[in-house]
């Protein structure tokens, strides 16, 4: 029982699931949005630049794997 519990619970369900799924995303999708407040300088046409490059890219990237 409590190799059950220290093994299978705490390493795999705390440790790997928790790491890839959904807390390690959130934490990947918040230290990248801390790092690219820097290149926010305030004006529309440079936050319309990065969010072409971003959609230009995501479309290639799809496309491509086909």
């Amino acid at each position: 029982m409590n190799f059950g519990y220290s093994f299978t619970f705490q390493s795999l369900d705390k440790g790997l699931i928790e790491k890839f799924g959904p807390t390690g995303f959130t934490s990947y999708i918040s230290k990248v949005s801390s790092s690219s407040v820097g290149y926010n300088s305030g004006f529309i046409f440079n936050a319309i630049f990065f969010i072409l490059c971003f959609v230009f890219l995501f479309v290639f990237y799809f496309v491509s794997s086909f």
